[in-house]
């Protein structure tokens, strides 16, 4: 090594003549330093997963080279965890690689001292066998008179609850300052959306009857769409024909759509309201109308067991 190489080797040299005065970057690298790289540029492959620890459910990333994995990390992509992991999710490498794995299903049998292995196959056998034999036992879909029972999600899904719930989630929503809060703040917004799935589902759930439940007849379920259709037309009728907009968000906005004034985007929203309306719960009438056109001509078979 001559001195030239010696002294422009120097940091103090490189940040002095430079492009990094303050010695932050270059001027502080050495060798080694300049030939490191992520082992996230020289993966194969990116696998997506979860996180193994608890229930929240946060997206992974995995990144593997020559089948191996050499690298964990968030997945940005998780509408859960939006690229974020806690420490114990961070160090789930270790989880994977470490040494002190256990790799094979251990048993221990009811008052015995030591474990004993197991194949993977006989181990899963003796887990559906006993969630068998605990359903068997303990399961019930009939009360002491003989009613079936429908202990799930059955207390929502009552039609004098989900009809009432769908009604105030789409009026509160609709509020000037519930709907100013929702654009303004995305968790709130999130909770709108979140809201509407829900009770979407609930009214949809009395209309389509998937299960056959039976919770209403099939002219009562007419009757719903019906009344679901023109709750929705009302609702949609204050945007369409309103004389000023409602809404500040929209009044505030910098930027229009196509050039719309307010009252004019107002009235679109409206309208596009109307025709969603009218595309599915309209659908939904013409098909429990054919159902029950059928239900009617054919002999033995009554409108309520369609």
């Amino acid at each position: 090594m001559g001195v030239r190489t010696w002294i422009e080797g120097w940091p103090v040299y490189r940040q002095l003549t430079g492009t990094d005065p303050l010695g932050r970057g270059a001027a502080a690298q050495s060798e080694r330093s300049k030939t490191l790289t992520a082992r996230t540029e020289t993966a194969d492959r990116v696998a997506k997963s979860v996180c193994p620890y608890c229930a929240v459910g946060c997206g992974q990333r995995i990144f593997v080279k020559d089948e191996q994995i050499v690298q964990i990390e968030g997945d940005p992509d998780s509408p859960v965890s939006r690229g974020r992991l806690c420490p114990k999710g961070s160090a789930s490498l270790s989880l994977v690689t470490s040494d002190r794995r256990q790799r094979h299903v251990l048993y221990r049998r009811p008052y015995a001292t030591e474990w004993e292995r197991l194949d993977l196959e006989t181990a899963m056998d003796m887990i559906a066998d006993r969630v068998l034999a605990a359903r068997d036992a303990t399961w019930e879909d009939r009360d002491d008179q003989n009613r079936p029972l429908r202990r799930t999600l059955s207390f929502l899904l009552r039609p004098r609850v989900a009809v009432p719930l769908w009604l105030t989630v789409l009026i509160l929503w609709h509020v000037p300052a519930m709907y100013d809060a929702a654009l303004r703040h995305p968790a709130v917004h999130r909770a709108e959306h979140l809201s509407f799935v829900v009770v979407g589902a609930l009214v949809w759930t009395l209309l389509i009857d998937p299960a056959r439940h039976g919770r209403l007849t099939l002219n009562e379920r007419l009757g719903l769409a019906i009344v679901l259709f023109w709750i929705g037309q009302v609702l949609a009728y204050p945007f369409v024909f309103g004389f000023e907009p409602y809404y500040d968000v929209y009044v505030d906005q910098p930027h229009r759509l196509f050039g719309l004034s307010p009252l004019a985007d107002q009235k679109l929203a409206g309208l596009v309201m109307m025709i969603e309306q009218s595309a599915t719960l309209g659908a939904a009438i013409v098909v429990l109308l054919l159902l029950a056109r059928r239900a009617r001509a054919g002999r033995g078979v009554t409108p309520e067991l369609v």
